[in-house]
């Protein structure tokens, strides 16, 4: 008996296809690796080579589970979740339409809602402060208005929110 179409591919079985695969949602540049230790050292990595200074930047990725990773440069590699030290806060399940990082805060836009972290140096606070979105959000940004920092959404009935920023 010949295997099923669906049974050549990871997940895949004789049920049914299997669960969709992990996808990136959104990235953001550091120019550190986020929630690293006090005296700078990098922690041991599961990635055999990677021996990358903290200064040489990172990028903070946000994949469709909701789950937060990072990756460290030169070689932009993928950091262990598993590690205490470099393990950034998760959020909630659904699609992540942006993720904006600054001195001061890391925001992340889904479309029913918007986390944000506080952020004291190179370090994120695990709890975010979550706001729930009234309608579904499509799309959204940061800019400038009047010099304070704001977010803007594009919502479903095609309406345009401003939200200040700390």
């Amino acid at each position: 008996s010949s295997p099923s179409p669906a049974s050549g591919r990871p997940g895949g079985g004789p049920g049914g296809p299997g669960p969709p695969p992990e996808t990136l949602e959104a990235f953001e540049f550091s120019p550190c690796v986020l929630q690293a230790p006090a005296d700078g050292k990098m922690p041991a990595m599961a990635v055999p080579g990677l021996t990358a200074p903290i200064c040489n930047g990172a990028l903070a990725v946000a994949m469709s589970s909701g789950e937060l990773r990072q990756l460290a440069g030169p070689g932009f590699q993928l950091l262990d979740a598993r590690i205490r030290e470099t393990r950034l806060p998760r959020l909630n399940g659904g699609k992540v339409l942006m993720l904006h990082l600054c001195d001061s805060f890391l925001v992340a836009v889904q479309s029913t809602s918007c986390s944000l972290f506080l952020r004291h140096e190179d370090r994120l606070q695990p709890s975010a402060q979550t706001v729930k979105f009234s309608k579904r959000v499509l799309a959204a940004n940061i800019c400038e208005v009047t010099g304070e920092l704001c977010l803007y959404l594009l919502t479903s009935g095609l309406a345009l929110d401003f939200w200040a920023l700390p």
